[in-house]
């Protein structure tokens, strides 16, 4: 049984993160879109990108970079993976007056709810990727070099590292999953 405080804070603190993350990345890509894009081809590239949202599980599988946390490693995901929502920082900082709090509990029905909910956060990451992609295309037909290479950096830390993160997040977690149950 968890303290009533503990979620509160939780949420918090992954709130701030979220929060900081999401200004600090979409803001670039909404400046250029309501400055300088069509919006034609915001229709055009909003419904190419919710396309990705049905992705079913085999073909997310099958995007997987790889099946060990190795390449995950060497790109730097867990790096990553410490400042973001359930990140080490935040769980630190949740544990400094709860210690015994762990993001996924230790029963097979919450492992089983995380491994899940890494889908749906490849998806979410997958449809912004495909729209972070089809704006910097225009931003280059466009000639806009400088905003396409923002759009890029952007894209690369709010979108392609959290797909990342979902993958290594659910190698480690395959060890202690029912598969039959999940899919």
């Amino acid at each position: 049984m968890e303290p009533a405080g503990i979620k509160q804070r939780v949420v918090f603190y992954n709130g701030v993160a979220n929060l900081f993350w999401s200004v600090l990345n979409l803001l670039p890509i909404y400046i250029y879109c309501y400055s300088s894009v069509a919006p034609l081809w915001l229709y055009v590239a909003g419904a190419i990108s919710i396309i990705t949202l049905f992705l079913p599980r085999s073909v997310l599988n099958k995007l997987q970079l790889g099946t060990t946390t190795a390449v995950y490693h060497k790109l730097g995901v867990h790096y990553i993976n410490q400042v973001t929502q359930n990140g080490t920082v935040i769980n630190n900082l949740v544990r400094r007056k709860y210690p015994h709090y762990k993001v996924v509990g230790n029963t097979r029905q919450a492992i089983q709810l995380h491994y899940r909910k890494t889908y749906m956060f490849e998806r979410f990451h997958y449809v912004l990727l495909c729209f972070f992609i089809c704006i910097m295309i225009y931003a280059l037909v466009q000639k806009q070099y400088a905003w396409a290479g923002i759009l890029l950096l952007t894209n690369i830390l709010y979108n392609m590292y959290p797909i990342l993160l979902q993958q290594y997040v659910r190698i480690k977690l395959e060890p202690f999953v029912s598969h039959s149950s999940i899919k």
